[in-house]
């Protein structure tokens, strides 16, 4: 399904709405097995609860995450999406919840973020400002990487059994880091964030 929406519309999206039958596309993505930034570095080592949290640029992973994860596995994900026609199943393990948040017109994060907080607890935010992420490089922090070149506390000192791995928009997944590890106190080695785009933004690559 296409969202061509004025502003809004990546060249993906301009060059499906344009495309017709016997165009080629190509597409380069991260192979199985490969090391480094693969844009899912889901590795909850041996937490036995995870909390997945991303919107539509996400889900893929989301799914994927799911699907090949042990079925004894707990937890819980958020996925925001334009519009409850982008809703798909997936095969998640019994133990863990897939909530769907259509936005329907509001603004990226303003479904998914106060959601989060509110299961983690935090029922002081029912209104959410996504912080601007504009001129930032990309957030992307994970319990063995971070994209700033920050030094990440070993994990070996978590006593957490909970896994989050948060991906999606920079300005959101910046605002939930915040909320989460600042806020909550929640342990970084225990966190993955990914900012995969910027609002507004052409990313390069």
């Amino acid at each position: 399904m296409l969202h061509l929406i004025r502003g809004l519309t990546g060249p993906a999206s301009l060059w499906a709405g344009n495309a017709a039958v016997g165009d080629e596309l190509w597409m380069v993505g991260p192979r199985r097995g490969r090391e480094g930034r693969s844009g899912i570095e889901y590795a909850p080592g041996s937490a036995s609860q995870v909390c997945l949290v991303g919107d539509e640029t996400a889900a893929p992973a989301i799914a994927r995450i799911l699907e090949d994860a042990p079925r004894d596995l707990r937890g819980i994900a958020f996925i925001e999406v334009p519009v409850a026609e982008d809703i798909l199943p997936i095969d998640a393990p019994d133990g863990v919840e897939v909530h769907w948040l259509p936005r329907g017109g509001a603004a990226h994060g303003l479904r998914v973020i106060p959601t989060v907080l509110y299961y983690l607890g935090d029922t002081g935010h029912t209104e959410i400002a996504v912080q601007d992420a504009e001129g930032e490089d990309l957030v992307w922090e994970t319990p063995i990487c971070s994209g700033s070149g920050e030094s990440i506390p070993s994990a070996g000192g978590s006593t957490s059994d909970r896994y989050f791995w948060i991906a999606g928009e920079s300005g959101v997944v910046t605002t939930l880091r915040r909320h989460l590890v600042k806020d909550l106190g929640i342990d970084r080695a225990q966190v993955a964030f990914m900012g995969y785009w910027r609002r507004g933004v052409a990313m390069r690559g």
